[in-house]
């Protein structure tokens, strides 16, 4: 019998968001939820819908509703997106906050075709930065403010 050495400490050295998901990057309270919720701003994608808003660092939180389905669906819908969220967080540290919910249409939950949704709504979300930050550069200063 042969048996294989697996350091679990070592990968948790290179990436630390192996089996850990840590309150600091969670929307826990209410009114963050909240603060999201009003700034409108969504993304739809094949099986989520994804309310967002810039901040100073990036957070996840869970939206899933008893309409979703029991208790057993409702668990392993946010276990796959929490799964999903941790393996893009060390390549993406955009500073949004994200408030992630299940599309009505979502009848098996499949861990790939999250992570799709999520990769997606980052390439979205880098677009349109590009966009308001080559938009905001491009702006005239008012007659006022004008060297002469």
């Amino acid at each position: 019998m042969v048996e294989t050495s697996y350091d679990v400490n070592a990968e948790k050295e290179e990436n630390p968001f192996v089996y850990k998901f840590p309150k600091t990057y969670r929307l826990l309270k209410s009114f963050e939820f909240k603060r999201i919720a009003k700034t409108r701003n969504r993304f739809f994608g094949d099986n989520i819908v994804i309310y967002y808003r810039r901040a100073s660092s990036p957070k996840l939180g869970l939206t899933v509703t008893k309409r979703f389905g029991n208790a057993v669906k409702r668990n392993r819908f946010k276990r796959v997106v929490r799964e999903a969220y941790r393996s893009l967080l060390p390549s993406n540290k955009a500073p949004i906050e994200i408030n992630i919910a299940p599309q009505k249409s979502l009848i098996e939950i499949r861990s790939s075709e999250i992570l799709e949704d999520l990769k997606s709504f980052y390439q979205y979300e880098t677009q349109q930065t590009a966009k308001s930050s080559s938009t905001h550069d491009k702006r005239q200063t008012p007659h006022s403010c004008r060297s002469r």
